[in-house]
């Protein structure tokens, strides 16, 4: 099957072709939100979690694609994932559920806030509702948390989809809109520290800023520029 993608704009893609000795699997579309959304922090020492380890190859592309100091934490219940560690090279696996308030505040605990998470687990919508919502508030300033694999919820026989991630995911949206609405939409924990969302094919991004930029109306003129409106 062809393809068309430029190895030479995409940072991340060249190097997982390039990079890991261990086995990893990326759908082609990510690669244009990596590049959209994590090229800043190329050799940055960015601390990245990510839920699901399986063989390993995902978190030696991370440490590699984003450069020295990079700082790969591993997450999965399976314990032959430990296997996958090498402290040496700043890769670390945790074993425990990617969804347990608890477990992560350990790994936070541990690690410090990160500045990536990457949710590859097990493509439920409850689980992933559930990793946001505990990890949200501990991601960095300028973060991002990236959602993978959507497709996954629609894996299973049709009676038992679940697709609430995708309801969950509008209705930050609308929080993130709740400033302006006169007071007819109410902002979320996470609405409120939102910068922004992206959808991929199979992927959602959302982006983090801890002071966002006051929702204000300005006017422009020869006179210079005033503050017409400002919303709560």
């Amino acid at each position: 099957m062809l393809f068309t993608i430029d190895r030479k704009v995409s940072h991340f893609f060249e190097y997982f072709t390039d990079s890991p000795t261990k086995e990893a699997v990326k759908w082609l579309p990510y690669f244009e939100a990596y590049d959209m959304h994590l090229r800043k922090f190329i050799n940055k020492k960015p601390l990245i979690l990510e839920i699901g380890v399986s063989r390993g190859g995902s978190l030696q592309f991370w440490r590699d694609a984003l450069g020295p100091g990079t700082r790969v934490v591993g997450l999965d219940i399976n314990a032959e994932c430990k296997n996958h560690e090498d402290d040496g090279k700043n890769i670390f696996v945790e074993i425990g559920d990617g969804r347990n308030k608890e477990f992560l505040e350990y790994v936070v605990g541990k690690y410090g806030s990160p500045d990536i998470v990457i949710d590859d687990g097990d493509h439920n919508s409850p689980s992933m509702r559930l990793s946001l919502n505990h990890l949200w508030s501990n991601l960095g300033d300028g973060g991002v948390y990236l959602i993978e694999d959507l497709h996954g919820v629609f894996w299973q026989e049709q009676e038992n989809w679940d697709p609430s991630i995708f309801e969950f995911i509008f209705n930050q949206i609308k929080g993130l809109n709740s400033r302006g609405s006169r007071g007819n939409v109410l902002p979320t924990d996470i609405s409120q520290t939102l910068l922004s969302i992206s959808c991929y094919w199979s992927i959602f991004v959302l982006e983090k800023k801890k002071n966002p930029t006051a929702a204000c109306a300005l006017s422009s003129s020869a006179e210079g520029i005033d503050t017409v409106a400002v919303t709560n």
